[in-house]
């Protein structure tokens, strides 16, 4: 991930002095080509959008909520997190202010996939990644779950999230 972070920063401030000892930099760190790609595609549309925003005079703020399994965080401009697999990990976010929310979101997203939401005790299926390529995705509330299954139907409490504090 690190490299990819100083992948983005070079090229939005030093695109020039970008090379292909930079692309392999990211493929020894073990970045398929296909993410590769994408991430140029990401880095490049967030620098196009903030020239554009600031050559119309737009100015851009406001706070993006973050679902976790602590429940929602407001996350202040210029916050950066990351998240773990399983229930310590984000489950959704949304912009709550009455300001554009600019947001650069980095995944490795695959399937098949199983998501916990213990805020709502429900849990999130899915076999593919791609939207387009999924044969199955669907919600489940573990209050529904058929017992006897060989274990018991509860979300346990999480371990502390992502941002050092105790889940509750």
């Amino acid at each position: 991930m690190r490299a990819l972070c100083e992948y983005a920063e070079k090229l939005t401030l030093r695109p020039a002095e970008v090379g292909g000892e930079d692309v392999e930099a990211l493929r020894a760190g073990g970045w398929s080509d296909e993410a590769i790609h994408d991430a140029i595609q990401v880095i490049a549309y967030f620098n196009y959008i903030n020239r554009v925003a600031d050559g119309v005079g737009i100015e851009l703020g406001g706070t993006l909520s973050l679902r976790t399994a602590d429940g929602w965080v407001d996350l202040p401009e210029g916050e950066v997190v990351a998240f773990p697999r399983g229930e310590r990990g984000a489950h959704g976010y949304e912009n709550r202010s009455d300001r554009p929310v600019r947001l650069l979101m980095i995944s490795e997203m695959n399937g098949p996939n199983i998501s916990v939401y213990p805020d709502t005790n429900q849990i999130g299926m899915f076999d593919a990644g791609r939207r387009g390529e999924r044969r199955f995705g669907a919600l489940f509330n573990v209050n529904d779950a058929v017992s006897d299954y060989g274990g018991t139907a509860r979300i346990v409490p999480p371990a502390p999230g992502p941002r050092g504090r105790d889940s509750g």
